[in-house]
């Protein structure tokens, strides 16, 4: 989908020092798990493990990384779509008191009611204009379809696209555009009447997280979109999520929402690090989800 590259702030300063895993997240050794669990394909196709956080995984493709489970990518070997496949983190007690992991259903509750701050936003050209922007606590959230963006992909899937275009409005810590063939990201709309995201002290970099049946995936705002259009995402992000991933095919026509957190401290320091996104979108969700 065609969008104005230079959208505001599209050259956020973006700090130069890399922000570095601990050495002992890199462990390499996996713990005997069910030959059940996903982790054990990728110990099968050799891709070998990884760890984030504490936490062991298995490099597999994201297609393999299924419902309970969340791939993270820049720890593995291989193609791109071969990611660290995680647990899905355990943020403790659930707000009906349970333990367990956060799903999406329990999102969703915490969520509520739309409360618009914004819209109405139509989902393609020519579409309705139906869609509003809503507000929770500190979260920015909307339910949509999801088009698949490739604009700054470098894939060979990515270049293909028809409406492709080579930049993007966030950029990396090089001032290159954002991958959006391995970088998941949200995509927002330009500013308009119907909302301006930089109102909320939203920027290029914002943590973000997006939901579709029973996964969820964070990544960050990474790209602005046609300012009346909106549910749109990179890629990455739609691969991640189990969503058909080709531009020019692929995409959902509804049914997944988008969370951008809106705190300053919700901001990653380089864009193209998603494992930072996943660490601190981490407690951001569980904060908001509460016990």
């Amino acid at each position: 989908m065609m969008r104005d590259a230079n959208a505001e702030d599209a050259r956020a300063d973006v700090p130069d020092a890399r922000v570095a895993l601990d050495a002992d997240t890199f462990d390499a050794a996996l713990p005997d798990v069910d030959a059940a669990t996903p982790f054990d394909a990728g110990r099968d196709a050799g891709w070998g493990t990884c760890s984030y956080g504490g936490t062991m995984g298995t490099c597999l493709s994201v297609s393999e990384c299924t419902a309970g489970s969340m791939p993270v990518m820049g720890l593995c070997p291989g193609p791109a779509d071969i990611q660290c496949c995680l647990p899905t983190f355990d943020a403790g007690p659930r707000p009906d008191g349970s333990t367990g992991t956060l799903t999406p259903a329990d999102v969703l509750a915490r969520l509520g009611a739309c409360t618009r701050i914004g819209g109405d936003y139509a989902k393609d050209v020519g579409a309705t204009s139906n869609i509003p922007v809503c507000q929770t606590g500190e979260v920015i959230w909307w339910t949509a379809d999801l088009d698949v963006d490739c604009d700054g992909g470098r894939g060979a899937i990515c270049m293909s696209d028809p409406d492709y275009l080579p930049d993007t409005s966030g950029v990396d810590s090089r001032g290159a555009p954002l991958d959006a063939s391995t970088l998941p990201f949200i995509v927002i709309p330009l500013a308009s009447t119907r909302f301006r995201y930089a109102d909320y002290g939203i920027r290029t970099g914002q943590i973000g997280l997006a939901m579709y049946g029973d996964r969820m995936v964070f990544g960050i705002f990474g790209d602005a979109g046609p300012a009346s259009i909106i549910g749109e995402a990179s890629f990455a992000m739609a691969e991640a999520l189990g969503i058909p991933s080709s531009p020019r095919t692929g995409g959902v026509d509804a049914g997944v929402t988008y969370l951008v957190f809106t705190d300053v401290a919700a901001r990653v320091t380089r864009n193209e690090d998603h494992a930072e996104a996943v660490r601190l979108g981490e407690p951001l969700l569980a904060t908001f989800v509460g016990p």
